[in-house]
């Protein structure tokens, strides 16, 4: 093509497509490490992935790779809300049998879930153990963050096709490099398929760079 013949006045072998990867990839890697320190040992799963899709979400944008809003967007985003607000209320139930497991009288308990019952409201069966309480009240809390991980995640990607830069572009080296070094399962970033696709990428260090 003209564009081709073009770039190869500057390079032999430039391409469209070799340029278009370069930049995707670059970016890619750049995007990422902006955003090192946001990747602590406390940072959660689901957080870490929501950084690493904001990053391919970019990418995606510079490389134009746009889509319609799938159909069923809103009524997979009405649900992801009907959920929140369950695990909300669920949350809220244990922080105030927590309470009551710590100093609250036994009769006094009886007597709320008996007003809850009465009035209609979700009753929930908890152990009267405080350190299983804290345990399972900790695990409740990784789901709603996780929950709304995917809830941002799904409305910032929403007119943007994260798939066709992970397939055609970013150099699949960046995205394993960082998984390992924020210890990020590849699943959490890379369906199967890609995973089969790219097998000359999974054996590179976490110290790697593009």
């Amino acid at each position: 093509s003209v564009l081709n013949t073009k770039l190869q006045t500057y390079m032999k072998k430039l391409s469209a497509k070799v340029f278009r990867t370069y930049n995707a990839s670059i970016t890619l890697q750049r995007e990422l490490l902006k955003c090192k320190d946001e990747c602590t040992p406390e940072t959660s799963l689901g957080e870490k992935t929501f950084i690493y899709n904001r990053c391919n979400r970019i990418v995606a944008e510079l490389c134009n790779h746009q889509r319609s809003i799938p159909k069923g967007h809103a009524g997979q985003v009405e649900k992801m809300e009907t959920k929140m607000e369950e695990y909300v209320l669920k949350k809220e139930a244990m922080e105030e049998h927590m309470d009551m497991l710590k100093g609250a009288k036994k009769g006094k308990k009886a007597k709320k879930k008996a007003k809850k019952e009465e009035d209609g409201e979700k009753t929930y069966k908890f152990s009267n153990n405080v350190d299983v309480m804290n345990r399972q009240y900790e695990t409740h809390l990784s789901r709603i963050s996780n929950l709304e991980t995917k809830m941002k995640t799904k409305d910032e990607t929403k007119a943007v096709a994260l798939g066709t830069s992970k397939i055609n572009y970013m150099d699949p080296r960046i995205t394993v490099a960082w998984c390992k070094r924020n210890e990020v399962p590849l699943e959490k970033v890379f369906n199967a398929a890609l995973i089969t696709k790219f097998p000359w990428a999974m054996e590179v260090k976490s110290t790697w760079r593009y």
